[in-house]
């Protein structure tokens, strides 16, 4: 905490409390046309945004290292969502699975409007 203190001027830190205290605010803009990748997109924080993602269109891509987890994930958001959504799996822990995928999307998907990535974040 100390250490903290120290970095910031307190101005810098009412500021930030300040901040906080704003209303976040949300867009209608949709997505329709845009590519939006989410590696880690089966649970936890890639989930939460591949719902949200889903909510304003566009062609989703999911990346997932399980596969049944992430055909249920397609599944779900293809059903309530009703967007177009693709998968592809690979285990970021190794390089080689990383690579093939790189050159699977390469060939599979003409642009990339937004990246999302939360795989291995806990």
């Amino acid at each position: 905490m100390f250490r903290y203190l120290r970095e910031y001027r307190m101005a810098d830190l009412r500021d930030m409390l300040r901040n906080q205290r704003t209303p976040q605010e949300r867009t209608t803009a949709t997505l329709d046309g845009k590519t939006i990748v989410i590696a880690g997109s089966t649970s936890g924080v890639g989930l939460a945004a591949a719902r949200e993602v889903a909510r304003f269109g566009g062609r989703l891509v999911l990346l997932a290292r399980d596969e049944d987890k992430g055909r249920a994930v397609q599944a779900e958001l293809a059903t309530e969502f009703g967007t177009e959504v693709s998968l592809y799996l690979a285990d970021f822990a190794r390089l080689a699975e990383v690579h093939r995928l790189a050159e699977e999307l390469l060939g599979a998907v003409d642009r990339i409007d937004v990246l999302i990535n939360s795989a291995g974040l806990h």
